[in-house]
């Protein structure tokens, strides 16, 4: 079995610079070390930036890839346990307690997103809910969140202490569990001035992604939207193959078999070199404008999908500048780990990919996390509908510091595809 992963993962199971010798006398860490030199001396996309090191001398690959790894830009090649990289890539699940954490710029704390999987969700928690205490602490602007959230395993408890949108007061035990993320965290659909605008915020770009967007596709396309609104502030990327799909509903219609994003590879591979097209899909959409939005949390695949669109279709940016990972990885399996080294960049049709700082945004507006999402006050949703509506932002209003993301998890920045 073999994945292609940008921005994020590839996994291949079949192993790589194994030798039976090697095998019979090492122990799994140390043989798993050997293995993971070896792809980094071959593989890696700085190859040539590798330090000549005995891989023997490390206690595991996780110390080893720190080492090694590019840091001058390298942000992102990882080693991870294989379980926990099947539950998130899989199964879409993670351990906690369901929902995000943002601290606004007058030092508060609110939920940020909630799943529908969250202990949570049913007691009504939602995005724009302030969070006032965990357990006895009062947050204030200087608390540790992820101290007092304590250790990221199941059956770790908080009680959480919340005031709601309207002042009223709500406070609850949860403990963290195996959650079940749905991608596709809210969708709608407005009109505006006779205008159909689809509206929908995307979380995660994962296996179950696919039936999730077909469905709300499937909606878009009843009713005879016009323009698009994708919300990815909070998106660290995911599958690669989901990208592609992705960019298929928003651009198969009027760009079909035209160059979505190449795969380029260090000097020794470069006969790994591809390219992926656009093709149409039954529930492509005819679209006059697409918008979105986007945060220095919009990652991966999330920026392989605006980079990609960019040369084939107008498309704007609203919110705050991307996170900035124009490579991506493969990663393999080799017993119960699996090796993510950065192996490949991506450009778009017009060779452009290097964005590295981030891809820049056309309106810069603050994440309103006091509002929930799909609320027409909720300043970014406003901004979209604005800029699809009059072709413009309003200066001035929209301009405001950023929050700061707690994820409810430590979601790792991926792309892929199986092959």
């Amino acid at each position: 079995m073999k994945f292609r992963l940008l921005f994020g993962f590839v996994l291949f199971s079949v192993l790589l610079f194994t030798s039976c010798e090697i095998e019979e006398v090492l122990d799994a860490d140390s043989s798993a070390n050997v293995q993971l030199y070896n792809l980094m001396k071959e593989e890696y996309l700085w190859y040539d930036k590798v330090p000549d090191v005995d891989p023997l001398s490390y206690s595991s690959p996780y110390k080893l890839m720190t080492h090694l790894r590019y840091d001058q830009i390298d942000k992102w090649s990882f080693v991870m346990g294989l379980t926990d990289y099947n539950m998130l890539m899989e199964n879409s699940s993670y351990v906690g307690y369901g929902f995000g954490i943002a601290r606004n710029s007058d030092g508060k704390f609110y939920v940020s997103l909630i799943f529908k999987n969250s202990p949570a969700y049913p007691d009504g928690v939602r995005r724009g809910w302030q969070i006032t205490h965990i357990n006895d602490t009062q947050l204030s602007s200087s608390s540790n969140i992820n101290s007092l959230l304590g250790e990221n395993k199941a059956g770790v408890s908080n009680k959480f202490g919340f005031k709601k949108p309207d002042g009223e007061v709500f406070s609850n035990t949860y403990i963290k569990r195996d959650i079940v993320m749905n991608t596709i965290v809210y969708d709608n659909i407005y009109t505006v001035n006779n205008n159909k605008i689809g509206y929908f915020v995307f979380h995660e770009f994962l296996k179950q992604s696919e039936s999730e967007l077909e469905e709300v596709f499937v909606k878009f396309k009843a009713a005879g939207i016009t323009s698009l609104i994708v919300d990815l502030r909070y998106n660290g990327g995911g599958s690669l193959a989901i990208a592609e799909k992705l960019a298929n509903l928003i651009a198969g219609a009027n760009h079909s078999e035209k160059i979505f994003g190449k795969l380029m590879h260090n000097d020794k591979n470069r006969d790994k070199d591809s390219k992926i097209l656009i093709s149409k899909d039954v529930n492509s959409l005819n679209l006059e404008k697409v918008v979105f939005i986007t945060s220095g949390s919009s990652a991966s695949a999330s920026e392989v999908l605006i980079n990609g669109l960019k040369p084939l279709m107008p498309v704007t940016l609203i919110g705050e500048k991307t996170h900035g990972k124009p490579v991506g990885m493969y990663v393999y399996q080799f017993e119960n780990y699996v090796f993510a080294p950065v192996c490949f960049k991506m450009v778009n049709k017009d060779d452009m990919g290097d964005f590295f700082s981030g891809l820049p945004v056309n309106y810069e507006v603050f994440d309103n996390v006091e509002r929930d999402f799909g609320d027409l006050e909720e300043a970014r949703l406003k901004a979209a509908i604005e800029f699809i509506r009059t072709g413009s932002v309003e200066s001035g209003r929209v301009i405001g510091k950023d929050c700061m993301y707690y994820p409810d998890y430590s979601g790792t920045n991926m792309m892929v595809v199986e092959k």
